[in-house]
């Protein structure tokens, strides 16, 4: 539970748990607290602020980082259910989960293998989705 609200990228079961006799038991129950440790988290307004150092190296990544930054914020803000983002290499999705907003991330992107990468992202929700240049045809999807 200490992982979860430290808001890991991912767990992992190791030892007997994982090579013990039930193991799909053992990833169950892990599953299970770990949703309900994120659900109490949410709820309760248990994840403070966190303070995130710049990583950008350019411009165009400054601005990619300062609009994932600020739509994080303003889901908190503005209590939203859940952030919808479009990416095609993942690194949008990846910006937005470094934010650890207090909502789910749905990432849509076409690739199968970035969608498998955002798995182990902190609260990004992956799917594919064959994108268009179109951003209005992708949202009607």
């Amino acid at each position: 539970t200490e992982a979860v609200r430290q808001r890991a990228d991912a767990l992992m079961l190791s030892g007997e748990s994982a090579m013990g006799q039930f193991p799909e038991k053992a990833l169950a129950v892990l599953r299970s607290v770990s949703l309900r440790i994120e659900y109490w988290c949410r709820e309760e307004k248990k994840h403070e602020s966190m303070y995130l150092p710049d990583i950008a190296t350019s411009l165009s990544d400054s601005v990619s980082e300062a609009i994932c930054n600020s739509a994080a914020n303003m889901a908190n803000n503005l209590e939203v259910d859940a952030i919808f983002v479009y990416t095609r290499q993942g690194y949008m999705g990846s910006l937005l989960s470094r934010c650890r907003p207090d909502c789910p991330i749905f990432a849509f992107t076409s690739s199968t293998s970035v969608r498998r990468r955002m798995n182990l992202q902190w609260g990004l929700i992956p799917f594919r989705l064959d994108l268009s240049d179109d951003m209005e045809s992708n949202i009607n999807r």
